[in-house]
């Protein structure tokens, strides 16, 4: 993850990628009665799969939340 603020220094190395990351999207999803809101970044890539990231986690093996396999290979998503 690569921070703008900061002169573009790298600020936190996502696992688990196998080759390029296409697309990245950032998300805020509300918590329980709209208080907690938790920052999300999802990504996909060359190796067909869908990988949701928390970057508040301490711990970077930690970070990985889930991830599934896309049957086609994606170059951007749409994110509602």
């Amino acid at each position: 993850m690569i921070d703008r603020r900061q002169n573009y220094r790298v600020v936190k190395k996502m696992p688990g990628a196998k080759g390029s990351v296409r697309d990245a999207v950032t998300k805020l999803v509300p918590g329980l009665g709209g208080e907690n809101s938790q920052e999300l970044i999802m990504t996909c890539g060359c190796d067909r799969f869908l990988r949701i990231y928390d970057p508040a986690e301490r711990f970077q093996h930690l970070s990985e939340i889930g991830h599934t396999y896309l049957k086609q290979r994606l170059n951007n998503m749409l994110c509602f």
